[in-house]
């Protein structure tokens, strides 16, 4: 008889854990977030999550601790792994005690901070979803991105300014791992003599692989059509150091010119050009600051430098450039800013959303190719700033410290529609 009680209470135990565990994660399924996992041990609460409905990262690790403190489940230690495009990013430590206490305000914001921990070293956690079940895969499902681009000059007395509107839909999907394949559509309006090129056409199409491996290491390798009229391949490694205080990396670039015609012909002139660069970049976690250098050669065959200066408020990002080379210098700025809506709807076979963000470049000298370079979309090493250690931190900050007006919350004032 006392044997059977043990065994029935057990497995009560066991029951009262499962459904915690399966409560939560229906309401994350729920909220629309992607590639959950849970995992439970006596005291251990392992978590899970790719977010694809909020624009910033911030937002959507509030409301997932939001899920888990209005949770029952009964462990206390909690350990949150956080994902793009099921590669691991970054993690959360932190106690269900200490998470009610802070929703409660009975803890300061900076208590809760000291007591929890954020970190992008995850090789021993990675180990903990091994084999765990995901729900709610991103994989095979198509995201249509829609937004708008403009491109100018300034100088001529004749004709002041000239302005290029270009509507841009992006079709996007996730295969596997960090595997994914974008195609970007160029349709111009609105242009008041800025260049020849005024037909729709599509500007962007490729296949791209993004890997992690231990000891915050990344891999980033892409094959297809490029901005800049250039197709071919595209590689990137880097290694983080102190968080992400620290990165040192190298990029490779080969691309042959070519152009895809709005009948989606294909012409190329034979012209072969590679890029090699060195990379480093340096983070002032207190205030956000990224000083980044770039020394190889460039798109034209020349050898020279590119330094940036970019300070980040949250989503908001405003940078001072420098390039440098055999065929001269070249200075500006450029910023990027937050527009459309803050929660997309939740990510399904199908979805057509709004474009995150806003980008715009100031060029002081347009006449020089000085370490000229290309680019294109999303890829692993840009997005990654929405999930560092300290952008969480401060993107979390404002949810429970009363905030002075800042720059960034003046800038997404204008761009938001809540």
């Amino acid at each position: 008889m006392k044997k059977s009680v043990i065994i029935f209470g057990l497995l009560l135990i066991s029951f009262k854990f499962s459904s915690a565990q399966d409560q939560l994660s229906a309401a994350l399924y729920e909220e629309g977030f992607e590639n959950i996992q849970v995992k439970t041990a006596s005291d251990d609460y392992y978590l899970a999550y790719e977010n694809n409905r909020y624009r910033f990262e911030a937002d959507a690790l509030h409301k997932v601790l939001k899920l888990i403190v209005s949770s029952s489940i009964v462990q206390d230690e909690i350990h949150i792994l956080i994902k793009n495009r099921n590669i691991p990013y970054s993690a959360v430590h932190t106690s269900k005690t200490s998470l009610e206490k802070l929703f409660k305000g009975d803890m300061t914001y900076d208590e809760w901070k000291s007591s929890s921990s954020f970190t992008m070293s995850l090789d021993e956690l990675r180990k903990e979803f091994k084999g765990i079940e995901t729900v709610n895969s991103s994989f095979y499902k198509v995201d249509i991105p829609v937004g708008i681009s403009l491109r100018y000059q300034l100088g001529n007395f004749d004709n002041p300014i000239r302005l290029k509107y270009q509507l841009q839909p992006e079709l996007y999907t996730t295969f596997a791992d960090g595997a994914y394949f974008t195609a970007l559509y160029n349709v111009p309006f609105l242009h008041n003599d800025f260049d020849n090129y005024n037909q729709s056409r599509l500007y962007s199409m490729h296949f791209t692989k993004d890997v992690r491996l231990p000891h915050e290491i990344f891999l980033n390798v892409n094959a297809g059509y490029f901005f800049y009229n250039r197709y071919g391949i595209w590689a990137q490694a880097a290694k983080f150091f102190m968080e992400e205080r620290f990165r040192v990396g190298i990029e490779y670039r080969y691309t042959q010119n070519g152009l895809i015609e709005p009948n989606f012909t294909t012409y190329n002139s034979g012209d072969f050009r590679s890029i090699v660069l060195g990379t480093f970049n340096y983070r002032n976690i207190k205030y956000e600051s990224d000083i980044s250098l770039k020394v190889g050669k460039f798109y034209r065959g020349d050898f020279g430098y590119n330094l940036d200066f970019t300070r980040q408020i949250d989503e908001v990002y405003i940078s001072l450039f420098l390039r440098k080379s055999d065929l001269g210098n070249l200075v500006g700025f450029r910023f990027r800013t937050p527009l459309g809506f803050k929660k997309h709807l939740s990510p399904n076979r199908f979805r057509v959303r709004t474009r995150e963000y806003f980008k715009l470049r100031y060029n002081y000298n347009t006449t020089t190719p000085a370490a000229h370079n290309y680019d294109f979309g999303e890829k692993i090493l840009s997005d990654l700033s929405e999930y560092y250690p300290s952008t969480l931190q401060y993107g979390l900050e404002e949810y429970f410290t009363p905030q002075d007006p800042r720059l960034g919350d003046l800038i997404r004032s204008l761009f938001n529609n809540n």
